[in-house]
């Protein structure tokens, strides 16, 4: 009876045929959801009983509805939302330059990341504003439904003050460091003649600096530079990455200042130059990439995640990490909520006193905490995506 139910049982059948049909000659398994989150080694012996059994695509594919819903359409109960997006501010301020969006993977970042950089552009349609993936899976393509590259292109059909972008971190780097390449091999050499044994340390970077090297040169020239945009929006890869990305400018300038002083110290044999002058270039850069990210009036990050157990640890783990580094936390946005009334979709009594209870211990300072809710199928292209973020809603405690 639940039309969220029915239509996601539609959605999920129709990739299921085309994954027999992709895979024909792959061996395939499925595996149910559960009615509750597997946890503890009874659950997933559960799973694994299905991963060993040979069950077929074609079972799952029996006596469904033939009532669906238009493709792409929010289902009835979604539409009439809020009529205004006023709220916005509150996340994003007049002022702000960056805002993550980042969280588990698979909680539905880049998803809500591309629908509040919709609305943001709706908002304020003067404005100037990129969304920019730095997450190597570069779905943010996808869930836009548009082609994208590693250059700024406009988003057909959103507002024309938006733009987007996927970095390709490798490419960035290899441009920066072929800027000094020769200055580089002629230092390694000296390092070596002089018997130091540091040749190698231009090479060993941190790992994570190529993707930190490419954000801070293209934040100086997108936030800082004549082609300045007003608001940043940046889809993060999973938690773990993202987090590396903000603590590496600490990592960075460390790496950076050590080759500085073995420049100095071999300064007679290497000479200062060029590479030098990249070098304090570059902590520069990491400097002012420091202070901005711990600005609030200007950097803010928004955390995504699911009102299930593992999801909801992991956003603690990340919300104590982001208080540890200084980046503020405006909103936690508890994405693919489910309707009441349904046991299945999660909406019964005693799942709605659990999800309450998970929404209270995610509170972070002050952060509000923004419900987005579950719809199918899942909200793709500029259209469907303007619709959804228009029914997201505050949270009550």
């Amino acid at each position: 009876a639940c039309p969220l139910c029915r239509e996601r049982r539609r959605t999920e059948a129709e990739v299921i045929r085309e994954i027999q049909q992709a895979l024909a000659d792959r061996q395939l398994r499925f595996v149910p959801q559960m009615e509750e989150e597997p946890r503890g080694k009874t659950a997933l012996r559960k799973v694994a009983r299905h991963l060993r059994s040979e069950s077929r695509g074609v079972e799952l594919l029996r006596d469904l509805p033939s009532e669906t819903s238009p493709p792409g359409s929010l289902s009835t109960e979604w539409r009439g939302g809020r009529k205004n997006l006023d709220w916005i501010d509150d996340l994003a301020p007049s002022g702000l330059r960056l805002l993550f969006f980042g969280g588990k993977g698979g909680v539905g970042k880049t998803t809500c990341a591309a629908a509040f950089a919709l609305a943001c552009a709706e908002q304020r349609p003067e404005a100037r504003i990129l969304l920019l993936s730095t997450d190597p899976a570069h779905s943010v393509a996808d869930v836009l439904e548009v082609p994208l590259c590693d250059e700024e292109r406009p988003v057909g059909g959103a507002p024309q003050g938006l733009r987007a972008r996927e970095l390709d971190a490798g490419r960035a780097f290899a441009a920066w460091r072929e800027r000094y390449g020769e200055t580089v091999d002629e230092a390694a050499a000296a390092f070596a003649a002089g018997g130091a044994g540091v040749g190698e340390i231009v090479d060993l970077t941190p790992p994570g600096l190529d993707e930190l090297i490419a954000l801070a040169t293209l934040l100086e020239t997108i936030i800082e530079g004549e082609e300045a945009r007003d608001l940043v929006i940046v889809d993060t890869a999973p938690t773990g990455h993202a987090l590396r990305l903000l603590e590496m400018p600490d990592l960075a300038l460390a790496w950076d200042h050590y080759l500085l002083s073995l420049l100095l110290k071999y300064r007679e044999a290497v000479g200062l130059g060029r590479l030098a002058a990249e070098m304090v270039e570059l902590s520069r850069s990491l400097k002012r990439l420091q202070a901005l990210l711990r600005d609030p009036a200007r950097a803010r990050f928004v955390v995504v995640t699911r009102a299930a157990e593992l999801p909801r640890r992991e956003t603690v783990r990340l919300l104590g990490a982001l208080r540890k580094l200084a980046v503020a936390v405006p909103a936690v946005i508890v994405n693919a909520v489910p309707p009441a009334g349904c046991a299945r979709c999660g909406g019964s009594p005693e799942e709605a006193a659990a999800l309450r209870r998970r929404l209270t211990r995610l509170r972070h300072g002050r952060c509000a905490i923004m419900k987005a809710p579950a719809v199918f199928p899942p909200p793709r292209g500029v259209r469907g995506l303007a619709e959804w973020v228009r029914t997201w809603e505050t949270a009550k405690a």
